[in-house]
């Protein structure tokens, strides 16, 4: 895992604020948002994980896809090269009580 912390600019921060209270959004990209947001704000991954209902697994991509691509980074459908498949795993472990926690910030 990245331990750098993400660090988001005024406008960036306004965005993704207005992404997690929209209600519009796919549910999806509203995560999205939070993630990055509750990382800028020192959160652990644990913190998050407990939180939102995913895993590591699903947090690493999106923080190292932010600190790559900023906010235009966020709208992709995946990470990395994780497949749809990877990500609903990722998330349908989580919710099962399958959670890793080697390398948790």
């Amino acid at each position: 895992m990245s331990l750098g912390r993400v660090v988001l600019a005024p406008p960036e921060r306004k965005e993704l604020e207005r992404r997690v209270r929209s209600r519009s959004l796919a549910v999806e990209l509203v995560r999205r948002a939070k993630v990055i947001v509750m990382l800028a704000a020192g959160r652990s991954y644990s913190e998050i994980g407990e939180q939102l209902g995913c895993t590591d697994r699903y947090i690493s991509p999106w923080k190292e896809r932010f600190k790559q691509e900023r906010l235009s980074g966020s709208v992709q459908l995946t990470a990395s090269t994780k497949t749809d498949r990877d990500l609903r795993e990722d998330w349908d472990g989580r919710k099962s009580g399958r959670q890793e926690t080697a390398g948790a910030a």
